[in-house]
């Protein structure tokens, strides 16, 4: 019992620390550490891709990353030319989370 709230308290320990630092870092990596976030929390799997509902536009991401759509679309385009991402019919799909992760952490 003590053991699991000790590791609960680390793990919202972690969690909040980089809520912090990316909430004041930079717009890329506050661009990808939210792609990495929702795609994690709300994204369908599809294969070995994980595909972000429609919702979550660029303008929701501009939003959430502060900052403007155009950017985000560059942040993607980005993104795309790495085929870490792609995006068809108003979906971010993100083919590999690893190399998303590996870029912010």
């Amino acid at each position: 019992y003590p053991m699991f709230l000790y590791e609960a308290l680390q793990a919202d320990s972690y969690t909040n620390y980089h809520k912090m630092k990316f909430s004041t870092g930079k717009v890329k990596e506050r661009i990808i550490y939210n792609i990495v976030e929702l795609a994690v929390c709300f994204g369908g799997t599809n294969a070995q891709n994980i595909m972000l509902p429609k919702v979550i536009t660029q303008e929701i991401l501009a939003s959430l990353s502060s900052t403007t759509r155009e950017y985000v679309a560059k942040i993607l385009a980005s993104l795309k030319s790495h085929s870490i991402l792609d995006t068809k019919q108003r979906h971010i799909i993100v083919h590999d989370l690893h190399k998303l992760q590996a870029l912010i952490y």
